[in-house]
C-alpha cells in the first residue's frame, strides 16, 4: 500500500497536537484526556500503517531540539512552570530557543515531508551524509552526489497540505514508504532538494555535482496562501504582489457595478464594461494563482 505525502504531514501535525495537549495538561493541569485519546489513538492508527515499510523522519536541528529537551528535563516541573511563568531566565530561554526550532519545523511541515520522502530515494551514502545534515541544521562540507534519483511510480502519492509549543519527543520517528520505481530521473532534480534543504534552514547550493554549504540566505520567501506556507523566489513574489495590488485595486469597482446591476438594467455599453471588468479581474486571479501553481507543482515532481 502506498503512503501518502498528505499522511506524513497529518503524523506531523498530529504529534505537535499530542505534544501541545500534554503540555497543557502537565502545566496547566487542564483535562484535555478525551482529546489527547482521540489524537493518539489517529497516531498510533498511522504509525501502524507505517510501520509495515522502514522510513525513518528526521527534523531539521533534530540533534538540538532534542538536546534542549534533555537539559530541560533535567529541571523539575516546579522550576519549569516557574520560568514559563516569568517568561525569563536560562531556562525560559531554552524553551524558547526549542520552540523557534519546532514551530519552524511545523510551519515548515510540508517541505520537511517532501525533503524526507526525496532523500529517501537515494543510496545508503548518500541519505546518510544528508541525513546527517538535516539532524544537525546544516551542511559542513561538500557532499557529492549519485547520479540518479529512482522516482515514487504511484499517481496515488499527492500532496494535499499555530504557534507549535516544545515538543519533549524525539525528532526521529519510525514511518514506511512504499518501494521505490525501478525507473529513474537524472540529478537535475537535485536543484529542487537544494531549495527543500534551505527553505528549511540548511543553506546550500547544488552545481551539477554536489551540495555545498552557503552562508547565503535562502533565494526564497514564503507567505501563507490559502492556509498553506508556500515558497516563490523573491522576483516571482514581487511579481505575484504586483498582480494582488491590481486585483485589491479593482475590487471596489468590480464590488459597485455588480450592485448597480442588481438595482437597474445596464444599457449595452454599461453590459460591455461590466463583462471587461469582469474578465479582467478573473484574469489577474488566474495568473497569480499559476505563479502559486509553479510552487505547487514540485508535490508531484519530488515524488
Amino acid at each position: 500500500m502506498e503512503i501518502k505525502l498528505t499522511q506524513v504531514v497529518r503524523f506531523i501535525e498530529l504529534r505537535k497536537k499530542k505534544s501541545e495537549l500534554e503540555f497543557v495538561r502537565d502545566y496547566y493541569n487542564s483535562d484535555v484526556s478525551a482529546e489527547l485519546t482521540s489524537v493518539t489513538a489517529q497516531l498510533l492508527e498511522l504509525s501502524t500503517l507505517f510501520s509495515k515499510s522502514s522510513f525513518e523522519l528526521y527534523f531539521p536541528s533534530g540533534v538540538h531540539i532534542e538536546a534542549f529537551s534533555k537539559e530541560l528535563a533535567s529541571y523539575s516541573k516546579e522550576d519549569l512552570k516557574s520560568a514559563l511563568s516569568l517568561k525569563s531566565g536560562p531556562i525560559y530561554d531554552l524553551f524558547r530557543k526549542r520552540g523557534e526550532l519546532v514551530k519552524r519545523n511545523f510551519e515548515n511541515r510540508y517541505e520537511v515531508a517532501k525533503l524526507n520522502l526525496f532523500i529517501h530515494k537515494l543510496s545508503s551514502p548518500t541519505k546518510a551524509a544528508i541525513f546527517e545534515a538535516i539532524a544537525f541544521g546544516k551542511i559542513e562540507k561538500e557532499l557529492i552526489l549519485e547520479t540518479s534519483v529512482p522516482p515514487i511510480s504511484s499517481p496515488e502519492i499527492v500532496l494535499d497540505i499555530s504557534p507549535a509549543i516544545p515538543v519533549d519527543a524525539p525528532e526521529v520517528q519510525s514511518l514506511p514508504l512504499s518501494a521505490a520505481s525501478s525507473s529513474s530521473v537524472l540529478a537535475p532534480n537535485y536543484s529542487l532538494l537544494s531549495r527543500l534543504l534551505s527553505r528549511c534552514g540548511i543553506f546550500c547550493t547544488f552545481d551539477g555535482l554536489s551540495l555545498r554549504p552557503s552562508s547565503s540566505s535562502c533565494s526564497e520567501v514564503s507567505f501563507v496562501h490559502n492556509t498553506r506556507l508556500v515558497w516563490l523566489p523573491i522576483e516571482r513574489k514581487q511579481v505575484f504582489d504586483d498582480i494582488q495590488k491590481k486585483i485589491t485595486a479593482q475590487m471596489p469597482t468590480l464590488h459597485l457595478k455588480n450592485a448597480q446591476k442588481q438595482i437597474e438594467k445596464f444599457t449595452d455599453v454599461q453590459e460591455k464594461e461590466f463583462e471587461d471588468i469582469q474578465a479582467n479581474y478573473l484574469r489577474l486571479i488566474n495568473e497569480k494563482e499559476a505563479i502559486v501553481e509553479s510552487y505547487l507543482s514540485e508535490d508531484v515532481f519530488v515524488l
